[in-house]
């Protein structure tokens, strides 16, 4: 997010995070470290899987990983 910001980066949608049981982490670690990080640095984007969305009209973030 550091990276982002210095580059003067607007919105930021991370891709392929909890798609594949591959780290030693928790499935859900990567979104919730965005969400805490992205707060102060920049807009998140982050659609429920499948969710269409139009990234101007993002308002905020629907933590909906931690339903499952």
């Amino acid at each position: 997010m550091r990276a982002h910001a210095l580059l003067g980066g607007g919105a930021f949608l991370p891709v392929h995070w909890g798609t594949f049981k591959l780290a030693i982490h928790a499935w859900n670690e990567p979104a919730e470290t965005l969400v805490r990080l992205a707060s102060a640095t920049a807009p998140l984007i982050m659609p429920r899987l499948g969710q269409p969305i139009e990234p101007d009209h993002i308002q905020s973030v629907n933590p909906g990983w931690r339903e499952v």
